[in-house]
């Protein structure tokens, strides 16, 4: 899947929060993007979710990190979450992943695509 049509989107998040140049630099919009894809999936709070991160290799690959990486914490995760909601842009970056998948004749269980409509991010 090409992930930079998720971009423009997603970096209204990191021009909307970066007030200095002090603190660590943030995680990068489409791995915490990623993550909220996966977590949304299988269904995982943000505390499981930072423990998949940190155990799972299949989770690691899709996000491509290695384990020398830095990965984001529960905080982290759930507050980049936050910012899509408040931004009104998980709703957007949700239906342009739909779109996306069936660019590529992935369908999706309905199972699954209500998981999506449910989660707190697609409002």
């Amino acid at each position: 899947m090409d992930w930079s049509v998720f971009l423009d989107l997603l970096n209204q998040v990191r021009s909307s929060e970066k007030k200095s140049a002090a603190g660590r630099p943030a995680f990068d919009v489409l791995l915490m993007f990623k993550i909220l894809i996966l977590k949304t999936v299988y269904n995982l709070s943000d505390d499981q979710v930072e423990l998949q991160i940190r155990d799972r290799l299949s989770f690691r690959a899709f996000w491509g990190l290695r384990f020398s990486n830095r990965v984001p914490d529960s905080k982290t995760i759930w507050l980049f979450g936050e910012q899509l909601t408040k931004l009104g842009l998980g709703k957007l970056l949700f239906d342009r992943f739909y779109s996306e998948l069936g660019n590529y004749g992935v369908t999706i269980n309905p199972k699954f695509r209500s998981l999506f409509l449910l989660s707190s991010y697609y409002h």
